[in-house]
């Protein structure tokens, strides 16, 4: 039950983080990014990277989805994710939650650490995402696939 609040509370802060922004005030350091294929459109979102305990929340969001995977982070290499280590929201508004998305439990899910530079704080990776529908209940949950993702992420302020 902790877990799930802090994931929701880091989620929500960088949902929030952006949405009171306006646009055109936004400065954004094309040096780092997150992509991906999202059902196989083109998803492009603000990084984000912290800390929590000792728990690495990789974060990507843009005006309408959310993603965040969380990982133990020891060392560069593949990490399998399962149960809550990540999830998928969208929005309305930046700021209203629509639709929520947990890790399907039938597909194989991961990030990848390819490279950690530790003086400056820049991690770089892949992901493949699977995901399914569990807010608002509905007969037909719907399934989301992020694949070939693709991130290059500065740490950010956050620590807990």
């Amino acid at each position: 039950m902790k877990n799930r609040l802090i994931l929701c509370l880091a989620v929500a802060a960088t949902m929030i983080m952006y949405a009171c922004k306006k646009t055109d005030d936004k400065v954004i350091d094309t040096n780092f990014y997150m992509t991906a294929l999202n059902n196989n459109n083109s998803w492009t979102a603000i990084p984000f990277a912290g800390f929590l305990g000792d728990s690495l929340y990789l974060q990507g969001s843009n005006s309408e989805k959310a993603i965040m995977m969380k990982i133990k982070f020891g060392s560069l290499g593949k990490y399998p994710l399962t149960g809550n280590q990540s999830l998928y929201v969208t929005n309305i508004g930046g700021d209203v939650l629509s639709v929520k998305y947990v890790l399907r439990a039938d597909t194989v899910s991961s990030v990848t650490l390819t490279s950690y530079d530790a003086d400056k704080q820049i991690f770089e990776g892949t992901f493949d995402l699977s995901f399914i529908q569990t807010f608002p209940v509905v007969t037909n949950p719907a399934k989301v696939s992020f694949s070939n993702g693709k991130f290059r992420i500065r740490r950010g302020a956050f620590e807990l």
